[in-house]
């Protein structure tokens, strides 16, 4: 289960929509996500595919994915640890539309979701990378210590129903009121671990130093008898659908001017708001070390070798550890956990008919964490079907790349894609940088 927990932690994070083109295909009614002012101009009834349609991937961090891989395939933690800059840290996210409904009438565009998404951040110390890759043997005689270690992932389902009210031509006002439902959270900060040996008793201790919070589908209560925490899965049928225990709420704010006859300057301020967590929600700390004795001691160098263990499998163990060495109980009050605030400006200039420029400012902020995201763009009206936007970003003033942005629009059925680095998209797994945004919207004309 803590294996589990950490790898959603890696792959999923505290972001979105960060420089994605999306936000610039104006016939698309998904750039409601970054703007809730966006107006439908497709005068059509928009229905999103569910699972599809509006689907975003993000990673964001100094580890590519090809670190971890040396030839043909063969994963190398030596390799990632050579590659690695220090500290190792990811930030991603990903959401996953289950519904997504946009109609306008008259100057009024309203429309709905139900979208899951998944939030996270991890830094490690690199270190810990070459204690996994030699195992435990090679330190025995030794005293090392590793951290910090700081995780943090969030699961959970939002369900928003947005307004766009067009007050005069050329002016817009959007809000969007979200309820939240929390699903899963694991949260540490300033982990350390240290490795120590006891030449007395002839055993090599891990032990990890510092608390977590865990919320999700389980049990996880502390068996005096056992002397460890039992975690067992606990999957009710609310916990999936609508979880009513562990409640929150969010709001969007939008609004779209025009200047001028060439000129429009949009802004918006996201998900400010907070989710609410009681419900199968525990306090966690480690009160032992994982103890080896010396002829457990293993090598992860050498499978020619005696007392060889695979660094995959030698981790996993460590992982199954955890729940051995840990004192959990139920959280005695409920935690409000913070969702990442975020910022937009936008200014476009309508250099022709179907041509706009114009440049885009994302920042986002969270406790401990922020970052700035600036993109240059032009967009283009290839046909009257056929839209597409290029960027120019710069991300926290010092990572530049290109992105893309494309949709297009017939009678019945509306597809697009968009990246924030093209190039990158090419070869993902070599990408620090990398977003992705796709869907498949159903277009149904309507009657005023």
């Amino acid at each position: 289960m803590f294996a589990i927990i950490v790898l959603v932690t890696g792959w999923f994070s505290a972001k979105s929509q960060d420089g994605n083109p999306i936000q610039f295909l104006s016939s698309v009614s998904q750039s409601s996500f970054v703007n809730p002012a966006h107006q439908n101009k497709t005068e059509k009834l928009v229905v999103g595919i569910p699972f599809l349609s509006g689907t975003l991937f993000e990673w964001d961090s100094n580890i590519a994915f090809n670190y971890l891989f040396s030839k043909k395939f063969s994963y190398s933690f030596k390799s990632l640890y050579n590659s690695l800059e220090e500290p190792g840290d990811a930030v991603s996210a990903a959401q996953v539309p289950l519904v997504f409904i946009s109609f306008r009438n008259n100057n009024r565009t309203t429309t709905f979701s139900v979208t899951e998404k998944f939030l996270g951040t991890i830094t490690f110390d690199k270190e810990f990378l070459n204690f996994i890759d030699q195992g435990t043997l090679p330190f025995y005689g030794r005293n090392e210590f590793y951290g910090p270690f700081d995780f943090q992932s969030q699961y959970y389902r939002e369900a928003a129903l947005g307004i766009s009210n067009q007050i005069w031509e050329g002016f817009s006002i959007g809000f969007r009121p979200k309820i939240l439902f929390g699903k899963g959270y694991y949260q540490t900060s300033g982990l350390n671990i240290s490795v120590e040996t006891n030449n007395q008793a002839e055993e090599l201790y891990i032990t990890p130093e510092g608390e977590y919070i865990l919320s999700g589908p389980f049990n996880a209560i502390y068996d005096p008898e056992m002397e460890s925490a039992q975690v067992t899965l606990d999957f009710a049928f609310g916990d999936y659908f609508f979880n009513l225990r562990n409640l929150g709420l969010a709001f969007d704010f939008g609004l779209s001017a025009e200047i001028g006859d060439k000129s429009k300057i949009t802004f918006s301020i996201l998900d400010i708001g907070f989710i609410g967590l009681k419900y199968k929600t525990y306090d966690a700390r480690y009160i032992n070390p994982i103890i080896f004795a010396k002829d457990e001691l293993y090598q992860s160098v050498d499978m020619n070798v005696p007392n060889y263990k695979e660094p995959k499998e030698a981790l996993k163990d460590l992982f199954y550890s955890i729940p051995d060495i840990t004192y959990s109980k139920e959280a005695a009050d409920r935690l409000f956990v913070k969702l990442p605030a975020k910022l937009n400006i936008t200014y476009k200039y309508n250099l022709t008919n179907t041509m706009q420029t114009g440049f885009s400012n994302q920042f986002t902020y969270i406790k401990n964490y922020s970052d700035n995201f600036l993109s240059g763009f032009i967009k283009t009206d290839v046909t009257n079907k056929f839209e597409a936007a290029a960027t120019f970003n710069l991300y926290n003033f010092n990572k530049v790349f290109a992105g893309l942005g494309m949709s297009y629009t017939g009678k019945n059925i509306q597809c697009y894609i968009s990246t924030n680095n093209i190039f990158r998209l090419i070869q993902p797994a070599s990408a620090k940088n990398l977003n992705l945004c796709l869907g498949v919207n159903l277009l149904f004309h309507t009657e005023n």
